[in-house]
Parts: C-alpha cells; structure tokens; sequence
C-alpha cells in the first residue's frame, strides 16, 4: 500500500513539473483574470468549510429497503469524507499554534529558524495531501454505493441527483488540489451532465478549461499536434461558456475573453466520424 502511495505522489508531482513548464501568455488563470470574481457555491469552499448531507428523505414510492440503505451508505460515505479533510485541517492548525508558542532559543540564526518553518510547512501540506487521499477514498465509495441503485424513480430523484453532485462536487476540488487533472476532468464532465440546473453552473466550465488546458500542454510537449489542437478547442470554447455564464454575453468580460481568444476553430474530420458513431450507438 505504502508503495502505491508513494508512486503516486511521484506522479503527482511529475504532472506538477510538467505543468509548469509551459507558456504563459494564454493559461487560462491570465485569460479569466478576475479578482473580484468568487467561485458559486460549494465551489468556493474547501471540504472543512462545506456543511455535511442531511437526513436522506424520499418519498413513500421510493422507500424501497436497498435503495434507501444505498442512499445513506453514500450520505455517510460523504460525510465522512468532510470529516476527515476537516480533522486534517484542525490538526494542521494545531501544530502550528503549538510552534509559535514553543520557545526555540537553539535558534540563534536566521536560517535555523528558516529551516525549521520549512519543515513545518513540509509537514503540513504531507498532512493535507494524506487527508485529502482519505477523502477521496471515502468519496469514491459513496459513488460506488450510488451505482449499485437500480431502482429507476431513486434515480432520476433530486435528492440522488443533490447528493451525486455533492459528491462529485467535492472530489473535483479535492482531485484539483493534487494536480490530478484527468481524473478531474472525467468527473466535471460527469457533474455537468447531471442535469441543465448543473450544466449552468459557471464554475464546472472554468475548471474543466484549466484540465484541458493540462492535456493541451501535455499533448504539445510530445508533438502531438492534432490532439493538442482539439483541446485546446475544447478550452477556449469552456472559457467561452464560462465567461457567458459568470458575466452574459453582453458584458464587457465576456468580450474580452471573446477577444483574446480569437476565433474557436470546428472539430476536424475524425473528430465529426467519432461523434456520428456515438450518436448512432
């Protein structure tokens, strides 16, 4: 276990390098630039800060014993999740009050005491990075238990739709925070085609450009032209919806990104076949 942990935080921290190494004239941060602009909802909140899943209620037609247990399996599941981030975060907390009220007169120089906070920093984001793994954890098993209801009108209920997003929600920030951006990505995507009310969301269509934007650099930095070509379609068209979301196509964000952008190329010729088939399967 300890040896698949650890390889993924080499990958992590691969992507990390990886990432970085691009040019910065048209990152997504630059093109959006807004200070002023706060996340909605749930989005701009870190899992400490999100309240837990109430009381699971469903009407009399859906009172159906294991569709109901599913339901507060994946409620828990998802509460659970939130707990663990927040106890990760108190304790963070803790140890560096407990530092600042510990007396260090070994200290003598600067860089002793410049050490010692980077050590301190070293563990805090080694506590962050194994609350936010557990999390995770806990969030992909309420997905599970999720899947495993078939009853047809628990599914297309709000209160299971509510509580997929939450979870789904949560599992995007926290798989963002580790630069995990695949699985980010596959995720939002999901999110959003849970529903029009979910699909209208500006955020969602921020942080998918951000997940394309990582494939467009990483298809680049292997000369794959093609592919590095549709998402960075594929971005510029998030930024797009983004910007008419979060300001309306009449405001003056929105032209502006519109500007920097340029024109948004259409999907080449395989692109169209793959799509014709979907639809046709």
């Amino acid at each position: 276990m300890r040896q698949i942990v650890f390889s993924i935080l080499l990958l992590s921290i691969a992507f990390s390098y990886i990432y970085s190494d691009t040019k910065s004239d048209d990152k997504v941060e630059l093109i959006i630039s807004d200070p002023k602009k706060k996340p909605e909802g749930s989005w701009g909140k870190e899992a400490d800060e999100v309240e837990a899943f109430q009381d699971i209620k469903i009407i009399d037609d859906l009172s159906e014993e294991n569709t109901i247990a599913r339901m507060e399996e994946a409620k828990n599941h998802f509460n659970t999740s939130l707990a663990i981030y927040k106890a990760s975060e108190k304790l963070i907390k803790d140890k560096r009050e407990a530092a600042l009220k510990e007396s260090k007169p070994q200290d003598k120089y600067d860089w002793q005491k410049k050490t010692r906070e980077i050590d301190q920093d070293r563990e805090s984001k080694r506590i962050s990075l194994e609350g936010r793994k557990n999390a995770v954890m806990e969030l992909v098993k309420g997905m599970v238990a999720l899947d495993k209801i078939e009853n047809p009108s628990a599914v297309t209920s709000q209160v299971y739709i509510d509580l997929k997003a939450s979870i789904y929600r949560e599992y995007t920030k926290h798989q963002l925070r580790m630069k995990n951006y695949n699985q980010a990505m596959d995720m939002i995507e999901q999110y959003i085609s849970l529903g029009d009310n979910y699909k209208k969301e500006s955020e969602p269509h921020k942080l998918l450009a951000v997940c394309y934007e990582f494939n467009e650099r990483q298809a680049s930095k292997y000369k794959k032209d093609s592919i590095a070509k549709k998402f960075k379609r594929k971005k510029n068209q998030e930024l797009l919806l983004y910007s008419e979301l979060a300001y309306g196509k009449d405001s003056a964000q929105y032209k502006k990104i519109q500007k920097r952008i340029g024109p948004i190329d259409g999907p080449d010729e395989e692109e169209l076949i793959k799509e014709s088939e979907s639809r046709e399967n």
